[in-house]
């Protein structure tokens, strides 16, 4: 039964790719394929779906619904109020005052963006409905090719990465370590400037290959320049200053205060709205739109972990947990960690799986929490897998080929992470960390 249900594991986890590739909505797509997975590793079918299935369901939206719903409503003053499009108008300013690699520096914009929004605590899934229309308007202005808005994203390695980010991954792994946000702090930064430095390297010579094919913002921006984007007016906006402030306020509140991230993110909330009342058309429709646009994120996310769920009870997954067993305890971790990120799609989705596993085998290796803490957050670097809901977002709304799309968002975390990694790695040899 044990191969069969391995056999299982890869089918589910195939439908599941398969489905998202279609678009199928995540819920659906992840029932189809724990169907496959109980099925094939003998497992009672309305059991697994109605008991352990919701049960992974609700228990990942008990623990951190609120920190999503925060996440969605800071995310969301951030945009009505204008400071989000402030703070990325400012650092496009920036870029045309170069008289050199005008379009790289545009590009490099976008995953700047992300970097400063993802570490202070806005998920993906909000973040690119601000960053979709300024990299619109920046990229068909300085003509650079579109099919490189999915380099946007490759910011939110490096503020996974970075110790005290307040990223879902990082509050995960500082909650299941019991460690700080701000575990080796001097380590994440190494890494995190190791994964940018991968990042602008691929970045350059990905735009040199479409600039020799004479590719610029078209053909593939024509069908985003048909999609009506609201863009406020720059006179409408915040003064610099008050969007840094608005952008700061829940990392230094939490780093400072010790706060719980859902109260650092209310208390940005908050800020960001006594700051910018005046620019506020409807507060209460703003508040109410960000707890809206948590909903599918929350959703999507539990429905990964419901997958999982079932996928850790199977007989295939205990054969896969025992073949990694048998390895040394740092690289079993290690392993479990970037297989399960991949298989779920998420950076954080399987943490609640395998993190008492994980915790486990860093301790069995002498790896202090706080190291564990940080190799944990260092070793998710395959989420960005086809079936990663957050690419499909983003696909869907930058109209771009899925295909391709999906390579870029792929590598441009996965290269880059593994070289952080590594690094990582190299320092604890060689006991520069322990």
């Amino acid at each position: 039964m044990g191969t069969l249900s391995v056999i299982g594991i890869i089918l589910g986890v195939a439908a599941f790719v398969f489905l998202s590739f279609k678009r199928v909505n995540m819920f659906i797509g992840t029932i189809v394929a724990s169907s496959i997975v109980a099925l094939l590793s003998g497992l009672d079918l309305y059991t697994s779906i109605t008991d352990t299935y919701i049960t992974g369901f609700s228990g990942f939206i008990k623990t951190w619904f609120l920190v999503f719903c925060m996440s969605a409503v800071f995310g969301r003053v951030m945009e009505d109020s204008g400071s989000a499009r402030k703070l990325g108008l400012s650092l496009a300013k920036l870029t045309r005052k170069s008289k050199n690699n005008v379009k790289f520096l545009s590009v490099l914009i976008l995953p700047l963006f992300y970097f400063f929004l993802s570490f202070s605590g806005i998920n993906g899934f909000v973040v690119v409905f601000t960053v979709l229309a300024i990299g619109r308007e920046l990229f068909s202005e300085v003509d650079a090719p579109w099919i490189l808005y999915p380099y946007g994203s490759a910011g939110i390695q490096p503020a996974i990465i970075m110790g005290g980010s307040l990223y879902i991954t990082n509050l995960m792994a500082a909650n299941g370590f019991e460690t700080p946000l701000t575990s080796m702090m001097g380590l994440s930064i190494v890494c995190a400037i190791v994964c940018a430095a991968v990042v602008v390297i691929m970045l350059y010579f990905d735009l040199k290959k479409y600039e020799r094919r004479g590719e610029g913002f078209y053909p593939s921006g024509t069908e985003i320049m048909k999609v009506q984007i609201s863009n406020r007016p720059e006179e409408e906006l915040p003064p610099l200053g008050i969007a840094i402030i608005s952008l700061l306020t829940p990392v230094v509140t939490i780093l400072a205060f010790n706060l719980a991230p859902v109260l650092g993110l209310l208390t940005g909330s908050i800020v960001c709205v006594v700051l910018n009342l005046k620019r506020f058309t409807n507060l209460l429709d703003t508040v109410s739109l960000g707890v809206s646009a948590s909903a599918a994120p929350i959703i999507n996310v539990c429905a990964a972990v419901g997958f999982g769920a079932i996928i850790k009870i199977t007989p295939g997954f205990q054969q896969i947990y025992e073949l990694i067993n048998q390895m040394p305890s740092l690289y079993g971790g290690l392993l479990m960690n970037l297989i399960f990120c991949s298989v779920i799609g998420s950076s954080s989705t399987h943490l609640p799986i395998v993190l008492p596993n994980i915790v486990e085998k860093f301790a069995a290796a002498g790896i202090s929490s706080e190291l564990g803490h940080r190799i944990t957050t260092l070793s998710v670097f395959t989420y960005m897998t086809p079936h990663n809901s957050g690419p499909v977002n983003a696909i869907s709304l930058s109209k771009i080929n899925f295909a391709t799309a999906a390579w870029i968002y792929f590598k441009t975390a996965a290269l880059p992470g593994l070289c952080a990694l590594l690094v990582a790695l190299l320092a604890m040899k060689l006991g520069i960390v322990a």
